[in-house]
């Protein structure tokens, strides 16, 4: 495998949230596991019916499985299928054999799961990671790592994770178009509109010279 990269992108509104969920799934293979990370009302949801939309399915027919754990979805004319897995409700000491883990992620399909914080550690060996956040001045960003060379990502300008201006991935700001752009982030930090959605581990607070 080649080294895995990451992906931000700038959602100004939930039908741009989906689109890019939607050009998203035209890279995703069968086999892929989703984590989808953010704050209640993100956009999870959304993000799933985008994907959904890429795979031909019908985004209408997507809902969250709050309650029922697990929905499981066929494309029409034998597309990849999508499994969405919502485990906020999950036990974290249960069996995930009592959602049938196996037979779902058999690799025949594309599986998204939202809170995936909830499954029993070591439940995913590898997974794309999406993070959606709101941004401080409006719309939502999204961060996708994970992704790999034969998923064909794309290398170009970024979005800035404030304002939404495209930005070249080498400039000294990256990943904001400047200062400003920085302190809105860091301010954003301070007033507590982002949160995050795991324990800090002491990997975390390592740094490198």
């Amino acid at each position: 495998m080649s080294e895995r990269e990451s992906n931000v992108h700038r959602s100004p509104s939930e039908e741009d949230l989906r689109a890019f969920a939607s050009a998203l799934a035209d890279r995703l293979q069968a086999g892929d596991v989703l984590t989808l990370r953010g704050e209640l009302g993100a956009g999870k949801t959304t993000f799933v019916r985008g994907l959904a939309e890429g795979l031909g399915i019908d985004p209408n027919d997507v809902s969250s499985p709050t309650f029922t754990l697990v929905q499981e979805y066929t494309p029409v004319e034998g597309g990849t299928g999508l499994v969405h897995i919502d485990a906020y409700r999950l036990d974290p000491d249960s069996d995930l054999e009592s959602i049938g883990w196996e037979e779902l992620a058999d690799g025949t399909r594309i599986v998204a799961i939202e809170w995936p914080d909830r499954l029993p550690p070591g439940s995913i060996a590898r997974a794309i990671e999406v993070m959606i956040q709101h941004a401080p001045i409006n719309g939502r960003v999204v961060s996708v790592k994970g992704l790999d060379a034969q998923h064909s990502v794309a290398h170009g300008p970024q979005a800035c994770r404030a304002c939404g201006k495209l930005i070249p991935q080498d400039a000294p700001s990256f990943p904001f178009c400047g200062e400003r752009c920085r302190r809105v982030d860091l301010s954003a930090w301070f007033d507590g509109r982002y949160s995050i959605s795991r324990e800090l581990k002491d990997a975390d607070l390592e740094t490198t010279d």
